[in-house]
C-alpha cells in the first residue's frame, strides 16, 4: 500500500530481509504446531489489512502536520465508538471483575494500546518511510512471549530461541542496508 500511495520503495535486499523476519515469526508460532487456517486466522488476516490501512492513514495525517497524540486519541476514540455495540455488559462485568483482570484491563487499555499507538504515530511521523516502522511488527511475538513469560509464568520453547535471533538479526539487517 505504502509503494502505492507514498512511491514508498524498498530494494530487494529489503524484501529479502522483510521475507526471513516473516520466516522467524513463522518460526516462533509454529514451533509446536502444524499449519491450519482456522475461522479465526482470516479475522486476522482482515485486521492485518485494516492495520495496513490505518499505517497509511495515519502517515497521510502525520505528513498533513497532525501530532501523534491526536492522531492516536482519534483512532482510540473511533475504535471505542464502534466497540459500543459489543459492550451490552461490559460496565456490570467489569464491576464484578477480580481485581486481576481489572489490572490486566488497565495494562491493556493504557500500555498495549493508548502509549503504543502514540509512540507508533510518533514513529509514522519521522520515519523516511513506512516500510522503516511497519517493519518492526515483527518483534510482537518476541514482546508477547517475552510478556507471557514474565507476567504469566510460561516457559518460551525452542521455536522463540531459533526465531527471535533470525527476526532480529533481519530488521537489522533491513534497517542497516535497505
Amino acid at each position: 500500500m505504502a509503494m502505492i500511495v507514498y512511491k514508498d520503495k524498498i530494494r530487494p535486499i529489503g524484501w529479502l530481509f522483510t521475507i526471513t523476519a516473516f520466516i522467524g515469526v513463522a518460526i516462533i508460532i509454529l514451533w509446536n504446531s502444524t499449519l491450519t487456517i482456522p475461522t479465526g486466522a482470516l479475522w486476522t488476516l482482515l485486521g492485518m489489512t485494516l492495520f495496513a490501512v490505518y499505517n497509511i492513514l495515519n502517515r497521510g495525517l502525520s505528513l498533513k502536520g497532525y501530532k501523534p497524540i491526536t492522531i492516536a486519541m482519534w483512532s482510540m476514540f473511533t475504535g471505542a465508538i464502534m466497540a459500543l455495540p459489543f459492550a451490552e455488559h461490559a460496565i456490570e462485568m467489569i464491576a464484578v471483575a477480580p481485581i486481576s483482570a481489572k489490572f490486566a484491563m488497565a495494562y491493556l487499555a493504557f500500555l498495549s494500546s493508548a502509549l503504543s499507538f502514540v509512540l507508533w504515530s510518533y514513529a509514522l511521523e519521522h520515519a523516511e518511510k513506512v516500510s522503516d516502522v511497519t517493519n518492526f511488527m515483527y518483534i510482537s511475538p518476541i514482546v508477547a512471549a517475552i510478556v507471557a513469560a514474565f507476567l504469566l509464568g510460561e516457559i518460551p520453547n525452542m521455536g522463540l530461541y531459533i526465531g527471535a535471533p533470525v527476526i532480529l538479526g533481519s530488521l537489522y539487517l533491513f534497517n542497516r542496508y535497505r
